[in-house]
């Protein structure tokens, strides 16, 4: 898999082919899963990221149609199903992403931003690189 969160939020299959992510609310679940990959994602984060201040009371069973919901486009997207890719942890959910899978969001473009930034290095814009490239960690 291939996820990209800078620029449009979008996954692609071994076969490049986009994997349908489905409406707001869900790729904003997607969002912060893929935001803190590897990492339990509570419940309640994924209700404030969607709705803030204004949940409704039927946010948790959201969420899990929403992750339900992730999980086959995830596992189904490409031409083989994947293993579970979105696996439910106490109080939340988790977003596995193998070392070898390519991501574009804040570490995994750290060595583009470094090859940028040695080529940048010329008449001191190596520190405005710095600079600018700081401001994309999220």
């Amino acid at each position: 898999m291939d996820y990209r969160i800078l620029g449009p939020l979008a996954v692609y299959d071994e076969e490049r082919r986009a994997v349908q992510l489905g409406g707001r609310q869900q790729r904003l679940v997607f969002a912060a899963l893929l935001l803190h990959r590897n990492e339990v994602v509570s419940v309640d984060r994924l209700i404030d990221v969607v709705w803030g201040e204004r949940a409704p009371t039927s946010a948790v069973k959201n969420v899990q149609v929403h992750v339900s919901r992730l999980r086959k486009a995830l596992e189904f997207g490409g031409s083989e199903p994947q293993k579970e890719i979105v696996r439910t942890r106490a109080n939340g959910y988790v977003l596995e992403v193998a070392p070898g899978e390519r991501g574009r969001g804040p570490t995994g473009t750290r060595r583009r931003r470094s090859r940028a930034g040695r080529r940048a290095s010329a008449g001191g814009a190596c520190a405005l690189a710095r600079a600018a490239t700081s401001r994309l960690r999220l």
